[in-house]
């Protein structure tokens, strides 16, 4: 028995006899892939059959995020984080670190790599932070830990990083430093105005590579390789980058003598002195758990997790190539876990990263508070905050719940909240009513910033028409919204099959002429202030309770899936939704119970002119076509504000727009529900002229549609 495997075996018997076993529950380690999935069912039989207590359970999460509010409500109890999740873990979820993984077996390490300042020894210019002004600087890439975020924090702290974005260093950066490699520092995300192409100066890429994450000079490798040939006066790597350069160079081992660190009180160093000469630290990836987890519990799982590792044989903790993945559960290339002693709160085991986090920029500004209007959707609107605050996206993203679209419009004008996501019969009451504008817009299907607003019916239902609408039952996205109700509701008056009452209740014409309906906020006090809007509104409706006809998530027939989910379980005749829902919602694209064995074929649009058409036809065969839905915020908002929301949102898709597997997706509401935040069809979101901000300039002409649907546009 080996010396290590021996202590191993000493440690494992110390938490043991330290440990009770009575009433100690398995550990639910929270998995987000079907290969991570595999491998923790794997640990799970293997440690049942080894007798391990207390056990491991698999509980599934969406995403990391989602995981991390799962151990907070205590659905789970185990996940593995690298720095800076474990920050969003530990500040928002109030998670505590468990156990480190240590990647390698050396006494006396503690942290996953260093980062460094690596300048020529025969340059006496350089002997202090300050000294670097005006130097060319090489870095791994843009927003990069070791070759962004932690000399940037440091240059800050120094007060040596003046003026500038309070969201964005790239000014502030290419005003210190003459010249730079920073790849992607190019993409307009960070420099749309291409201000600043010092940053990519000393790059040596060619066509689409310069300056791009596959530059000759990007990453650690590169970012070392640029000071190497001479380009840079500084490169930031990290403390194996010499390794990685010599395994490609073996010559370099023979030019590393001629290099030094830079450390951050002026002095210098050899380069294998990083321990003592470095711009921070980089902490192991950590086992986090919630602080509500017993004492017995937490050591039961630490003495499960020593005995395990003894044998690797047994279970290979650290390699996930059986299950088809990489670093599932925990890091391929660590070595053992081990508690993380005193370093017991995220801040205390974060270290270094906690000043890179406070002190990333020059300034600064005010969160940017999301309104929301479920539970459900401000459970992703927290997993969007965690998102961006581990890629230190600024603004902040605060969320503030309401109960529907009305209330988030008033918190907004109240200035209490700042902004939501509002389709076109909102984006007219919102203008209207609370004086709000509208600053970005949701493109579809090749950009288009519009859609087209249609009638759907079962096709086996051969007898319905456009024309033949009256005493059917309807579903509807929501009273007010724009393809759920002002569409066809101003459809069915401009064709005379509706006819406006004295009284101008509009909803009350729709109850009468429909036999029964799902109109979510039919009857609510925002939507019906009189009382006189008929039950029959919300005859249809599946919830419960206060649920019951509920203009939000709680609604089941609520939006435009819950519309179309109405009519194709068979509840309502037709459903008036927007075009890509038909789509979106058949052919095993929702993997609801419901959803996934309708087929596209199965079901037809109404067309005005009574004629019906394939789904696929929605633009020769619908009700209208409108703007998308588009972000609104207060109309006296200046443009230091708007510049703020729209960057967020911005670098919100770039990081997040496109949808990969077991990553927040900006677009994306995750099985079960649907258009949380945004509308699960987006494709994008981009900023609206400021000449079209206005609502009804941004509505165009279907604002006068609006109108006549409005209580005081029908007044004569």
């Amino acid at each position: 028995m080996s010396a290590r495997i021996f202590f191993l075996w000493l440690a494992g018997l110390a938490f043991a006899a330290a440990a009770p076993t009575d009433n100690i529950l398995p550990a639910r380690f929270c998995t987000i892939s079907d290969e991570e999935d595999a491998k923790c069912q794997a640990m799970k039989t293997n440690f049942a059959d080894r007798s391990l207590t207390p056990g491991i359970e698999c509980i599934r999460g969406v995403d990391k995020y989602s995981c991390m509010q799962m151990i907070e409500e205590r659905e789970a109890d185990l996940l593995s984080c690298w720095s800076m999740d474990g920050y969003v873990a530990g500040k928002y979820h109030h998670l505590i670190p468990l156990l480190q993984e240590k990647h390698t077996t050396e006494p006396g390490w503690s942290y996953a790599y260093y980062a460094m300042a690596v300048v020529r020894k025969d340059d006496d210019s350089i002997h202090s932070l300050e000294d670097l002004r005006g130097k060319r600087s090489c870095h791994t890439g843009i927003n990069r830990h070791v070759g962004w975020a932690y000399p940037v924090s440091q240059l800050n702290r120094r007060g040596l990083l003046q003026g500038g974005s309070c969201v964005n260093n790239i000014a502030n950066v290419a005003n210190f430093f003459n010249k730079s490699c920073v790849s992607g520092a190019k993409n307009p995300i960070w420099d749309p105005k291409g201000e600043y192409s010092n940053l990519c100066a000393l790059c040596g890429g060619q066509g689409d590579t310069f300056c791009s994450a596959s530059d000759p000079y990007a990453s650690y490798t590169g970012s070392l390789k640029c000071i190497l040939d001479g380009r840079g006066d500084v490169a930031f790597i990290k403390d194996t980058t010499f390794g990685e350069v010599i395994a490609e160079r073996p010559e370099v081992a023979n030019q590393k003598e001629n290099y030094e660190l830079l450390c951050l009180d002026g002095t210098r160093k050899p380069v294998d002195s990083f321990k003592e000469c470095n711009w921070g630290t980089i902490p192991e990836r950590v086992l986090m758990t919630s602080p509500q987890l017993s004492e017995s519990q937490k050591t039961a799982i630490r003495n499960m997790f020593s005995l395990a590792q003894q044998d690797q044989e047994a279970f290979k903790l650290f390699d996930s190539s059986a299950y088809n993945g990489r670093h599932l559960l925990f890091h391929d290339n660590t070595k053992s876990l081990e508690d993380v002693g005193d370093k017991n709160d995220y801040e205390k085991y974060l270290g270094d990263y906690m000043q890179v986090k406070n002190h990333q920029f020059v300034c600064q500004v005010p969160a940017i508070r999301w309104c929301t209007i479920s539970t459900v959707e401000t459970k992703k609107c927290y997993r969007m905050r965690d998102a961006l605050t581990a890629r230190f996206v600024k603004p902040d993203v605060e969320c503030v719940q309401a109960n529907n679209t009305n209330e988030c419009m008033q918190l907004i004008k109240e200035n209490k909240a700042d902004v939501i996501d509002l389709d076109g019969g909102d984006i007219y009451k919102g203008g209207k009513e609370y004086d709000l504008q509208v600053i970005m817009n949701e493109n579809l299907v090749n950009g288009d910033a519009k859609y087209w607003g249609v009638a759907v019916v079962k096709k086996a239902n051969a007898d319905i028409t456009y024309q033949t609408l009256k005493g059917k039952k309807s579903c509807h996205t929501a009273i007010g919204r724009s393809a759920g109700w002002n569409i066809p509701v101003g459809s069915l008056l401009s064709s005379g099959q509706i006819t406006t009452p004295p009284d101008c209740n509009i909803a009350e014409a729709v109850g009468g002429f429909f036999n029964a309906s799902c109109a979510p906020g039919a009857l609510s006090a925002q939507f019906n202030p009189s009382g006189q809007n008929p039950q029959s509104l919300c005859s249809l409706c599946a919830g419960t309770g206060d649920n019951k006809c509920a203009r939000n998530e709680n609604e089941p027939f609520f939006g435009y899936t819950g519309a179309f989910k109405c009519m194709a379980t068979g509840v309502g005749d037709v459903a008036f939704v927007k075009h890509v829902t038909p789509i979106d919602n058949t052919d095993g694209h929702n993997e609801d119970s419901w959803a996934k064995d309708l087929h596209l074929s199965d079901f037809e649009l109404l067309c005005k002119d009574g004629s019906r058409k394939s789904p696929n036809d929605y633009e020769t065969c619908n009700l209208a076509k409108v703007p998308s839905h588009a972000i609104v915020t207060q109309e006296t908002k200046d443009a230091a504000e708007i510049n703020r929301i729209e960057y967020l949102l911005d670098l919100g898709q770039f990081y997040y727009g496109e949808k990969k597997p077991n990553n927040f997706h900006l677009f994306s509401s995750g099985q079960g529900s649907k258009d949380l935040l945004f509308s699960d069809s987006t494709k994008s979101i981009k900023s609206v002229p400021e000449e079209r901000r206005q609502y009804r300039k941004y509505l165009g002409d279907i604002a006068d549609v609006y109108d006549k649907i409005n209580d005081q546009g029908c007044q004569h």
